[in-house]
């Protein structure tokens, strides 16, 4: 039997009404339980033809705006499609994933209050959210009373806005990675969109995304002025980009263990680097797991971030130094030689010994670049 996502096919529709004028970015939020819908994984589920039993265990639920005002997967793409309507969350197309079986529709309540259903292969439900007082929880095919009503509200920037809150402080800022399935620009004057470009040991450096629009699937690096996530607004777009190249970060939109439902990068030390901070405060990619995911013992990337991919499985840490300071080329006064340290470096500054052979590079010695061929 073919497995299609009834999951996702339930997960929204949009309405004819005054306040959906096309389409646009927005959130679902559950009347009865204030929960917020966020997508967990893209893995198929099933449906049994017969039992009529549906597979929605990659559709979850958030109360309180400050456990999603930050999070991608709680951003929800709405295509008109006809008399119904596609979405696309997390990089997820209901209509593509079902190979054109099925879009989703609705019914209209009250001013922004819809009950949401689709119909697939015979078999049509509706979408409910969980009775429980617990703040996460999941979305069924059936339920009571509130639970049934569905909140759509357009992404804004005043109440229902997306916006960084970065988790590393240091001396000219806060910073913070990022992976989403969609492009944005930055709303927010304060923020700035950075990628690793370049990496060696014991350093790396970024590189600045300059372009209005920045890329989707693009795992970067954001620095911010404040933690305040409403200060660090971005605005979701439609819109087609190029990613950048020579990234060398890598970043993954899931990080779920539920039961066939497990969607996850696990974190390898030998391969992998995370952003955080050293002893002194300065930014390095490290293989220091606090603030990874666990999960039975063994740890994982965080859902919607970004990591380093140590590909030459170099050891150590990786400090973040200037880009100017990564290549090593300064101007030397002619008048400061007589300061200059003596002695053979790597780029990075660290000293070898030029009594012994040297591997092809760029070395500076006694002030001066040196190229060993």
């Amino acid at each position: 039997m073919k497995k299609i996502i009834i999951a996702i096919l339930t997960l929204i529709a949009i309405p004819t009404t005054a306040q959906i004028t096309g389409d646009g970015y927005y959130r679902i939020q559950n009347n009865g339980s204030e929960r917020y819908i966020t997508i967990t994984d893209d893995i198929v589920g099933g449906i049994d033809m017969s039992a009529t039993t549906v597979d929605m265990a990659n559709i979850t639920t958030w109360r309180g705006f400050d456990n999603i005002k930050s999070d991608p997967a709680s951003i929800i793409y709405i295509n008109k499609v006809g008399s119904k309507y596609d979405l696309e969350a997390q990089g997820i197309s209901v209509h593509a994933i079902t190979n054109g079986q099925a879009y989703v529709a609705l019914d209209y309540i009250d001013e922004d209050v819809y009950t949401i259903s689709a119909s697939a292969k015979g078999v049509s439900k509706s979408l409910y959210d969980v009775t429980s007082s617990k703040d996460y929880s999941s979305v069924a095919d059936y339920g009571e009373g509130e639970n049934m009503y569905w909140h759509i509200k357009p992404i804004n920037t005043t109440n229902n806005y997306i916006g960084f809150t970065p988790t590393l402080q240091t001396s000219d800022g806060w910073y913070g990675t990022f992976y989403a399935a969609f492009p944005f620009t930055v709303a927010s004057s304060d923020v700035e969109v950075f990628y690793v470009d370049n990496y060696k040991e014991g350093v790396f450096q970024l590189k600045k995304i300059t372009d209005d629009i920045k890329p989707a699937l693009t795992p970067m690096i954001i620095k911010c002025k404040t933690n305040d996530a409403s200060k660090n607004q971005i605005t979701p777009l439609v819109a087609t980009t190029t990613a950048p190249s020579d990234n060398k970060l890598r970043g993954t939109l899931f990080c779920s263990f539920t039961y066939e439902h497990e969607k996850n990068v696990k974190f390898e030390k030998n391969t992998m680097r995370v952003l955080a901070l050293n002893n002194a405060g300065e930014l390095v990619f490290t293989t220091d797991n606090s603030s990874l995911t666990k999960d039975m013992g063994k740890y994982y990337i965080p859902k919607n971030t970004a990591y380093l991919y140590n590909a030459s499985a170099l050891s150590g840490d990786y400090k973040l130094v200037s880009r100017e300071d990564y290549t090593g080329i300064k101007d030397i006064e002619t008048k400061a030689q007589s300061k200059v340290s003596k002695g053979t470096y790597t780029l990075s500054g660290i000293p070898v010994d030029s009594n012994k052979v040297l591997r092809p590079g760029v070395y500076i010695k006694d002030g001066k670049k040196v190229v060993i061929r």
